[in-house]
């Protein structure tokens, strides 16, 4: 009986904070957001619209 109960007690506690872990981020619902959107453009569109991390010209833009 101690074991069941012990089992029912941890289900209780343990399975929220489980669940909470398992759902993204704000950081990785964004990023998902952005991939979704990349997928939908044209490879034209997407070299209008993407550019090196490093390139200056871009990032002063």
């Amino acid at each position: 009986m101690k074991r069941i109960l012990s089992l029912a007690i941890a289900v209780v506690f343990c399975v929220p904070t489980s669940i909470k872990a398992q759902e993204p981020s704000s950081t990785e619902a964004v990023v998902h957001a952005a991939n979704d959107f990349l997928a939908t453009l044209t490879p034209e569109q997407k070299q209008k619209t993407l550019y090196a991390f490093d390139d200056a010209t871009q990032r002063a833009r």
